[in-house]
């Protein structure tokens, strides 16, 4: 997407994030998972979540890792992708499943939980690559924009993902973590 809103960088990656987001919700809905039809419900939650938890975050992010790792040379650029891997990407995911749960008006703990493994473990063959022709050869106004664009193909395994159903586990997984230290004597 063109950068309509140049002046207003926010306003544009929030604008990107919204609308390919929703699409690769009704991308995955329809083609991936072959529905006949398209939960609008789910989709506009996806669109949200994209827009105003994502965009800002991708936003802050690209902003502070092009302070602290100035420049396109190839050493810089491995550092950015390393640095994402290792604390911003886990953000995204969580950030993810917690907002698009609050949406729902459940917790996202369980979803989290259950499925972030799998998720950051995708994201792993996904992302460096991305990020590396971003960080070497587009321009700083589009960086915000080239992810989003990106996420696009990323986001269908997010709404992948989200219908995986989780099993309801009886008991909390802090409790359970706890049960399982040796008792003091």
């Amino acid at each position: 997407m063109v950068l309509i809103f140049k002046s207003w960088p926010l306003l544009n990656t929030m604008t990107t994030y919204a609308i390919l987001w929703t699409a690769s919700d009704i991308t995955q809905e329809l083609v991936v998972s072959k529905k006949d039809h398209v939960d609008w419900g789910k989709t506009a939650r996806i669109g949200t979540t994209g827009a105003c938890v994502i965009a800002p975050l991708v936003l802050t992010w690209i902003r502070i890792v092009e302070l602290m790792f100035p420049g396109s040379a190839m050493k810089m650029v491995l550092k950015k992708v390393v640095i994402e891997q290792i604390c911003f990407t886990p953000v995204t995911i969580s950030s993810f499943y917690l907002a698009t749960n609050a949406l729902e008006g459940k917790s996202g703990i369980p979803e989290l939980e259950a499925k972030f493994k799998k998720t950051y473990q995708a994201g792993m063959t996904f992302w460096p690559f991305v990020q590396m022709v971003n960080f070497r050869f587009v321009s700083h106004h589009y960086k915000p924009v080239f992810t989003a664009s990106a996420s696009f193909v990323w986001t269908i395994f997010l709404c992948y993902m989200k219908e995986e159903k989780v099993q309801a586990e009886p008991e909390q997984p802090s409790k359970a973590f706890l049960q399982s230290l040796p008792a003091k004597d």
